[in-house]
């Protein structure tokens, strides 16, 4: 993956309303099924969520 043009994205990720906690959504670009992800930046712990 370490050569990829630059126009591909492979996840989006995006802020809520607390300041540590981001979701993260994987795109079709990395795979058929796309899987999103809330992200503790402070504890460092992902869950996945519907």
């Amino acid at each position: 993956m370490e050569n990829l043009p630059p126009n591909i994205r492979l996840i989006e990720i995006s802020p809520t309303d607390d300041e540590h906690i981001y979701k993260l959504t994987t795109t079709s670009q990395l795979k058929d099924e796309i899987e999103t992800f809330k992200v503790n930046m402070e504890t460092g712990m992902s869950k996945k969520i519907d």
